[in-house]
């Protein structure tokens, strides 16, 4: 599969239709909030770890997430129903969603609505499932839809 290389912010790219969870209401949405925030102060936080390679997946300073070989940005994984949302605890990204876009690369939004939802150990996303490693320009770019786009190259990705 190939696709085109990420320029620019990840949050000025557009991001893919996340479909609606039971109970997606501002009520449950600020609650759910409420929990990440709190999970935030409280210090949970965990980092993302390809399990084939031991390498980690970082938030650049564009926002788009990259594997590389040490661990720098930290995630909380707040439980939303059967999935979680996964919010960025470190860094310039702080507060900010995982999500995936529409040329199916991982990265952050600022915005709820952007946010996506994730199931986790292994991390894995729906509808679009599959997480690969997509090189361009020798940075190794975090992917989901490997399943229909690269299933020969899926990795299982941790927390750790």
């Amino acid at each position: 599969m190939s696709r085109t290389e990420p320029s620019g912010p990840f949050h000025a790219t557009a991001a893919l239709d996340k479909g609606t969870l039971p109970g997606e209401d501002p009520k449950t949405i600020h609650k759910h909030f409420e929990a990440g925030l709190a999970r935030l102060s409280g210090g949970s936080s965990a980092f993302l770890m390809v399990q084939e390679t031991g390498n980690y997946v970082n938030i650049d300073d564009s926002g788009w997430a990259r594997i590389e070989d040490s661990a720098r940005t930290k995630y909380v994984l707040v439980p939303y129903y059967n999935d979680h949302y996964i919010v960025v605890a470190n860094g310039t990204w702080k507060g900010y969603y995982l999500s995936y876009n529409g040329n199916s690369y991982v990265g952050v939004y600022s915005r709820w609505s952007d946010a996506r939802y994730w199931a986790v150990e292994p991390l894995n996303c729906s509808p679009y499932p599959g997480m690969y490693s997509y090189s361009r320009s020798g940075v190794a770019y975090l992917c989901c839809n490997g399943v229909e786009d690269s299933i020969d190259n899926l990795i299982q990705i941790f927390t750790a």
